[in-house]
């Protein structure tokens, strides 16, 4: 996998690769409908009956960390000296990871950083993580809004595949220059109506 800037938290959802429809982007873009551009987008990414049959994916890595010079947040209500506190490295890093998902949003990543790895967790019922460099070296399991989250985010195939089995429902909201190119935003929301956007190359 090509190196990726994610961010731990969310994963996923942005790891899968957008299709590139060739040129004559402004005539296309007004002649397609949502179906015809999830319709592409799925066959560029194999076919919707290959995906049917896939129960694993693995992904390695490297995720952007750091990268800005604001100061260490304060948690309220603690005291921190001011002349003590680390400020945050101002250097972006590039953390190695493994990301290993399964079918009933089941997914477990590894994240190294300095001869340390931080594990999360999720079974598709439960989720545990291990900080060790944030100082916790004991196993936690997920808050309620850390399971909630998880619980919501798309299958290892995506927002796009079989969208309408999964319950889901997909609208064009507007065309959107990504990195000086344009890309269809489509809006789409879950049975439960959570609304994400996927942006796919036109």
């Amino acid at each position: 996998m090509k190196r990726t800037s994610l961010l731990c938290a969310v994963l996923v959802s942005a790891v899968f690769p957008q299709l590139v429809f060739g040129a004559d982007t402004k005539t296309r873009a007004s002649q397609l409908t949502v179906a015809q551009i999830v319709d592409k987008n799925v066959a560029a990414r194999g076919g919707l009956t290959a995906w049917r049959g896939v129960r694993a994916l693995e992904m390695k890595g490297k995720l952007d960390a750091g990268g800005n010079d604001r100061s260490t947040f304060v948690v309220p209500g603690e005291q921190v000296d001011a002349k003590i506190t680390p400020k945050r490295p101002t250097e972006q890093v590039q953390l190695p990871f493994l990301l290993d998902v399964q079918r009933g949003r089941k997914r477990r990543i590894e994240i190294e950083f300095k001869g340390q790895t931080a594990i999360q967790v999720y079974n598709g019922t439960e989720g545990w993580k291990l900080r060790p460099f944030l100082n916790r070296r004991q196993v936690e399991n997920y808050t309620p809004d850390e399971l909630k989250s998880a619980s919501a985010d798309p299958d290892l195939d995506g927002l796009l595949i079989d969208y309408a089995a999964k319950g889901s429902r997909v609208e064009l909201a507007g065309i959107e220059k990504v990195d000086d190119r344009d890309a269809y935003n489509l809006k789409v929301t879950d049975k439960n109506g959570h609304e994400r956007h996927v942006w796919v190359d036109a």
